[in-house]
């Protein structure tokens, strides 16, 4: 032994391939006599050298000769050597250079040891997703039991335990492989996938997405409710996973045709909007929505663009429904909405916005957390559409209005004192003033404000002056600009006259 050792060793070589199986079998039959005599230094440098200069000639058998040892190390009872030899596998499979046809042919014919017998089953699932990236959809037969074998031990996992990244990437890579072939597997493995924790599984939903997105459809209500508490029930989700969940989301709204998406969308946001055990993530929604806008063309979104208002009516209520508490996470998932509608509008004419703001408008008077919202909106599209969303400013106009005079105070002669504000007018004033000011801002053909107009907002604006509930940074703005915006010196004197009065009896 020492003298085939040393050979091996000193020459990378042994003479034929008879001699190399007489070299594995012996350097095999001494790891397995030596595995129970442990703690003896001799016996522990002797079998790691055995083991290496087996990892060594195995690199360079003959494929059928490989195989032949790999299969006798599975098939022993010794832990050691099982994984030993799917390592020893696993390189073979990496390296490019010794890999051929029969040696593809010999590695599939372990496929039944590998799934069964292994007893390393997270380096089982490791070296048969390699594999199947290695040999392609050559042997769907092969995969098809890899699969379900890989999904079945995918359903079993207890609850609150993670699956090994071993056995998701190894899913994945069947389901790629396969494609529509694995159709009477996607059932149970989207089940089983969309139940419990999403964010271990999500990986497996995204190939599926990628890979066959038709036979998602049915189950995508039960995805979106499930995927929208994951947030606040993994209070220590990473980053990478909180990626995955938005990639996820992406993938959808730009794999699945609109007209099967919208009604999947709809019927999950009431149950996510209405939850009273746990806080949702309406954002699953919001983001999904946003790419399949982004994704379809401008005559699908026209084409559907009832099912798409109305979705946005039942989204934009979640500040009503979001406890107090999370108010800067509503803000946060509102600021999305409102994004994803802002990209709707780039996809419609002037026909098509302007009866969606008056139902926005009419929408927004059913409650205060509803004008935040609305105002929100405005705010960001009057900025976007500049000129062009004084078109429809005439009924915002009048809403602006009438929100200003929630400020006013009694009379001319209390005007140092200051008006007790509600916490969504608080809220609501700054995005009132912001749309107003855009409107005067971009109304360069001054056409906008006429006298009329001019004299219904004067008041409002100047109440909130000597009040301290409101930033100077929001409510200057509208102010400098009125009298540039007006065009008429007959005007401008009078708000000159105004401010000069309300300077002398305030002490801002």
């Amino acid at each position: 032994t020492e003298t085939m050792l040393l050979d091996f060793e000193n020459t990378k070589t042994v003479g034929d391939e008879k001699s190399l199986g007489e070299l594995i079998e012996l350097c095999l039959s001494l790891i397995i006599h030596y595995q129970d005599f442990k703690g003896d230094k001799f016996v522990e440098m002797l079998n790691k050298r055995l083991t290496g200069v087996t990892t060594n000639v195995t690199g360079v058998l003959p494929s059928s000769l490989f195989i032949s040892v790999v299969k006798a190390l599975l098939v022993t009872d010794t832990t050691l050597l099982h994984e030993k030899s799917m390592n020893m596998l696993l390189n073979r499979i990496k390296g490019d250079n010794n890999w051929s046809e029969d040696l593809e042919k010999g590695a599939m014919s372990l496929v039944d040891i590998l799934i069964n017998r292994a007893s390393s089953q997270q380096l089982a699932w490791s070296v048969l997703a390699k594999l199947s990236k290695k040999s392609g959809a050559k042997y769907p037969e092969e995969y098809l039991k890899v699969l379900s074998s890989a999904s079945t031990t995918l359903g079993s996992i207890t609850s609150g335990v993670s699956p090994s990244e071993e056995l998701v990437l190894c899913v994945c890579s069947c389901v790629e492989v396969l494609g529509v072939r694995c159709i009477g597997i996607l059932p149970d493995l989207i089940t089983t996938c969309s139940s419990g924790s999403i964010i271990d599984k999500v990986e497996v939903l995204m190939t599926v997405t990628r890979t066959v997105p038709q036979f998602l459809s049915p189950y995508l209500t039960n995805i979106f409710i499930n995927m929208s508490q994951q947030r606040f029930k993994s209070c220590n989700i990473s980053t990478s996973c909180v990626a995955k969940l938005r990639s996820f989301t992406e993938d959808v709204g730009q794999s699945i045709k609109i007209r099967v998406l919208l009604p999947a969308l709809t019927a999950a946001v009431e149950p996510i909007l209405h939850n009273q055990e746990d806080v949702s993530d309406i954002g699953v929604i919001t983001r999904t929505l946003q790419a399949c806008i982004e994704k379809n063309s401008t005559h699908d979104i026209k084409t559907h663009i009832g099912s798409i208002t109305s979705l946005f009516v039942k989204l934009l209520d979640y500040r009503e429904t979001i406890d107090q508490s999370l108010l800067t996470y509503s803000q946060d998932v509102e600021d999305e909405m409102i994004s994803s509608l802002v990209g709707l509008v780039y996809k419609i004419t002037e026909k098509e916005l302007h009866p969606l703001l008056l139902q926005l408008l009419q929408w927004s008077e059913g409650g205060s957390g509803r004008a935040v919202t609305f105002y929100n909106l405005t705010a960001k599209l009057s900025d976007k559409l500049q000129g062009l969303f004084l078109m429809f400013g005439g009924s915002i106009f009048t809403g602006i209005v009438e929100k200003l005079s929630l400020t006013r105070l009694p009379s001319q002669e209390f005007k140092s004192k200051k008006i007790k504000l509600s916490t969504n007018t608080k809220i609501l004033m700054p995005y009132v003033l912001s749309t107003l000011y855009n409107m005067l801002k971009y109304d360069t053909t001054n056409a906008f404000l006429t006298p009329d107009k001019f004299d219904s907002i004067l008041p409002g604006l100047l109440d909130l002056v000597p009040q301290c509930e409101f930033d100077i940074s929001d409510v200057g703005p509208p102010i400098a600009q009125l009298p540039v915006s007006v065009n008429s010196e007959r005007l401008q004197r009078i708000f000159n006259l105004q401010l000069l009065n309300l300077s002398k009896i305030s002490s801002l």
